[in-house]
């Protein structure tokens, strides 16, 4: 399912939403932070967040949010590092209000639509084809 277009571009939407949203440190930060404090006010011994985990991979989980954000907003970056350009023809005659456009596009986490397009993207960083003009 991954190498189908649609999927992938639903699956990229999702993975900007959460790298920007619950990902961000000012979302999950306060709240492992008060729920630490909190154990910590009710006498619970417990490991502070902040520090690495002696027994496991040295990195702590601060570290391991941000790096997994990094490494999203990578993969992201692999798919919108595309310049816009048109590799039909640029000036087109038709007889009728349905002609077909081809190139590539950024590939951005929301879907781009123009009043113009009236299908939906077919590819990863590929508009529509056939589409009817208004």
């Amino acid at each position: 399912m991954y190498n189908h277009p649609y999927f992938r571009r639903i699956y990229m939407q999702a993975l900007m939403q959460i790298a920007d949203g619950p990902m961000a440190d000012e979302n999950w930060l306060p709240i492992v932070d008060s729920r630490y404090r909190a154990l910590q006010a009710n006498g619970v011994t417990i490991s502070d967040y902040r520090t690495a985990v002696q027994s496991g991979p040295n990195i702590t989980i601060p570290a391991f949010m941000r790096d997994r954000r990094t490494y999203i907003y990578g993969q992201l970056l692999s798919y919108s590092n595309v310049t816009f350009a048109v590799t039909s023809p640029t000036t087109v005659t038709a007889s009728s209000n349905l002609i077909t456009i081809a190139g590539n596009a950024l590939s951005t986490p929301k879907p781009s639509r123009s009043t113009a397009w009236s299908t939906p993207w077919r590819g990863v960083q590929s508009p529509p084809g056939p589409c009817s003009c208004h």
